[in-house]
This record gives C-alpha cells, sequence and structure tokens, in this order.
C-alpha cells in the first residue's frame, strides 16, 4: 500500500506538537506496514482553496501511483477542493482524514454543511470520545476510527517547582488557543504570588500575534515582569518549565484532546481549564477543582486566584492530575494501536489485507 500523506495546512510537517504531533506519529508507526510519501503546501502566501490544486498539480507523480490519500490536520477549507479533484482525476483513491476539534459541532447550520464534507472521506480518524460522539449524532456516514493521542512518558521530577508559584501555557498562537485570553486575566488576580510563562510553538497567524503583542505591552509594568514570553524551546528546557511550573492553564475552547495538556498532567502539574467535554473526558472527574466556566470570562482569574492562594487544594489537584495522567495511553501503546488501525482500514476501505513491506537492508 501506498500512502500520501497531505499536509494542507500552512504549518511544515516536522512540527512536534498538538495535532501535527499527532499526524506525525501515525505515519511512523505505518511505516513497515506502507510506504509512505508526503505532499506539502507551505506557502503562508497561498489561499487555502488554492492549496488542494496546487498540491494535485506538484505532487501528481505520487497521487499516479498511490492507494490511500491521508489528510492530516484535516479542516474543510484546506481539504475540500483537494478531495474533489481526487474523485475526478484518481476516482480509485481512498481518502482517510484526521479529525482533530471540535468546533463544527457548535452550530447546527455549521454542521448541516460539514456534513456533506466529511460524508466525502472513505474513513475518518477521530481523536477523542466526544468528537467521535459528535460525529456519530451529527449523522456522518463514513467508517470512524477512535485513536487517542499518546502521552511522553515522563522522568521523575528532578527540578524544584518555582517560587513564587509558575503558570504556564504552551501552544499553537492562535486566536481559539487561549494564549490572549490568559494574558487578560493576569492583572485580575488579587494574590500578588506568581509568574508566567508563555511557550508559544508557533506563530501561524500574525493578526493574533500582534493581537498578543499589544495584550502583553498594556500590562503594568510589575506585571509584565513577571511574564516571561519564549518561542519553541529545545525539548530539554521544554520538560524543565513543566517541571517548575505548579500550574498549566489552557483556556482554549477548541480542542478534541490536548496533548500539552496530557504532559502537563504526567509532570505533576495542576491544570486550569475550561469545563467542556473534551477537558472533562481528559480530566476524568467532574469535581475536580481546576475548572473554570468558559461563560464567565472574570471565572479564570477566581480559579487561579484560588489554586494560587491555597497550597493543600493546588498539590492536591496535581496529584489527581498525575494519577489520572497514568490511566492515559503512552506513544509506545499508541503505535500499536495505529497499526491495527491501519490493518483494519486496509481490510474494510481498500478490501485488500496489508502484507508488511520487505525490510529495507
Amino acid at each position: 500500500m501506498h500512502i500520501i500523506a497531505a499536509f494542507t495546512t500552512s504549518e511544515p510537517p516536522a512540527s512536534p506538537t498538538g495535532g501535527n504531533r499527532y499526524d506525525l506519529q501515525l505515519l511512523k508507526a505505518w511505516k513497515g506496514l506502507a510506504e509512505i510519501s508526503h505532499a506539502t503546501v507551505r506557502q503562508r502566501w497561498f489561499r487555502l482553496r488554492c492549496q488542494g490544486p496546487v498540491l494535485l498539480f506538484f505532487h501528481r507523480a505520487l497521487f499516479r501511483r498511490a492507494d490511500v490519500v491521508f489528510q492530516c490536520a484535516t479542516t474543510p477549507l484546506s481539504s475540500r477542493w483537494l478531495i474533489g479533484l481526487c474523485r475526478r482525476f484518481y476516482p480509485k483513491l481512498k481518502h482517510f482524514g484526521v479529525i482533530h476539534h471540535p468546533q463544527w459541532f457548535a452550530h447546527p447550520e455549521m454542521m448541516a454543511d460539514e456534513r456533506r464534507f466529511f460524508n466525502s472521506f472513505d474513513a475518518l480518524i477521530t481523536i477523542s470520545q466526544h468528537v467521535y460522539d459528535h460525529l456519530r449524532q451529527a449523522g456522518v456516514r463514513p467508517p470512524i476510527y477512535l485513536l487517542l493521542p499518546g502521552r511522553t512518558k515522563m522522568p521523575d521530577r528532578t527540578v524544584a517547582p518555582a517560587a513564587p508559584p509558575l503558570i504556564l501555557w504552551n501552544g499553537y498562537l492562535l486566536a481559539h488557543k487561549g494564549a490572549i485570553t490568559l494574558l487578560d486575566a493576569l492583572p485580575r488576580l488579587r494574590n500578588e504570588q506568581w509568574q508566567a510563562h508563555f511557550v508559544i510553538s508557533s506563530r501561524p497567524s500574525e493578526e493574533v500575534d500582534q493581537r498578543f503583542r499589544a495584550a502583553w505591552e498594556a500590562l503594568p509594568e510589575p506585571l509584565r515582569a513577571r511574564v516571561q514570553v519564549s518561542d519553541r524551546l529545545p525539548i530539554g528546557p521544554f520538560r524543565e518549565q513543566f517541571f517548575r511550573a505548579a500550574i498549566f492553564c489552557l483556556p482554549s475552547l477548541v480542542e478534541g484532546y490536548s496533548i500539552s495538556t496530557a504532559e502537563a498532567m504526567s509532570c505533576g502539574c495542576a491544570a486550569v481549564v475550561p469545563r467542556t467535554e473534551n477537558f472533562l473526558e481528559l480530566i476524568g472527574s467532574d469535581d475536580y477543582p481546576g475548572f473554570y466556566d468558559p461563560q464567565d470570562p472574570a471565572d479564570l482569574a477566581r480559579q487561579l486566584d484560588r489554586l494560587l492562594a491555597d497550597a493543600p487544594l493546588r498539590e492536591s489537584a496535581a496529584a489527581w492530575c498525575l494519577e489520572r495522567s497514568r490511566h492515559l495511553p503512552d506513544w509506545e501503546q499508541f503505535d500499536g494501536l495505529a497499526r491495527d488501525l491501519l490493518h483494519q482500514f486496509a481490510a474494510d476501505i481498500c478490501h485488500d489485507p496489508l502484507a508488511p513491506l520487505p525490510l529495507e537492508p
């Protein structure tokens, strides 16, 4: 089997965090079972609607000999053109997409349009139970495979927690990832014993980057001195920040499954996250003290204040997160489940059971 991994986003496929990490880990697990080729449009000036045609034109030799197109970071805008053109010129190709985010479920009229898009695939993978349930409830017809992301097995803590307590945020600098929400909440904190660190994995949106800079510069000078901003860190210093942090805060309303939060939990951080389906599924308890009301922006500051002021409560939340993380799958388990999934897809959708490729000498 020959699989084309089509990255139809502006993010390069080497990005090691978040959804791209999930897609890359899938492809890594599938090597040895299938031949993997990459087709990527990276230029930011391409409009999303142009990416499909450009991708197909420049990689037409790949598409001619492929069996499956696996669409990474699947979004309707960036993928529907590619599917339409492939259906026209390469009708035998099977289309396999991964659905990371649940944002399409917020508005019924949006979901009606996206249902048609999802139905154009031969099969879908989703990364959390609640996204799977929403897709099924919406009447999406293709087979849907559920495969939870893994988590990195972290070594025992070797770095003492920072003093005063450190609040950590990590992710892409996008509007829905909540960096600006957290930045806006910091001046509302009544407790003055804290510091904050924003580790930005990528800055794909110039508009959000400018808004973040403006919000940071608007902080009073004494507060700004407590807020550190870093671009992507090497893995060693990055893990060190997780171990130093007392609180990991991700006020994101668009997460299928937050890999960053799962990794922070495995480092013993207390997570402060919105009370939404995705985080309820990840945290595993409705009574967890780190939830805040996403409909009430002031509640984020109240919950942060509560954990900052009450060290035993903060340590209890951190202990819950650490114990919960031990029940989440790791990437090694993920690899085995991903290989099983590809075997199932080949048999069910391609009607061609996989035989492993010969090992390279």
